[in-house]
């Protein structure tokens, strides 16, 4: 049996990837391909979204490329990465980021940092 952890970084393979994905989060020219099921698990703002439309992909203009980047991250490793060495900055839009799309999980340890 397999610890959350190994979990973790199986689930973390799964970003980016062409073949599973079934969503698309556009965000500064850039793209990331991730899965409508896990986004709707952490978030209840993915999972009104896809409850209610048959939409494809989202273009996140609120938000910078580095804050959607740990967002997903967050999420994809099961909330284990690190956040304590990120600028403040960086740290302040995330609790953005977790307010807008509703993940507590993610707000909750945002705000844990010193």
């Amino acid at each position: 049996k397999q610890t959350p952890l190994e979990q973790s970084l199986l689930l973390s393979d799964y970003i980016n990837n062409s073949e599973t994905s079934d969503f698309k989060i556009k965000v500064e020219k850039k793209e990331f391909l991730v899965h409508k099921e896990i986004l709707a698990l952490h978030s209840q703002h993915f999972y009104n979204l896809f409850v209610s439309t048959d939409l494809e992909e989202l273009v996140a203009l609120e938000f910078s490329f580095p804050s959607i980047f740990i967002m997903l991250e967050q999420i994809y490793s099961n909330y284990e990465k690190e956040l304590s060495m990120l600028d403040v900055k960086i740290l302040n839009e995330l609790l953005r980021v977790s307010s807008f799309y509703k993940l507590p999980m993610l707000q909750e340890k945002v705000e844990k940092v010193d």
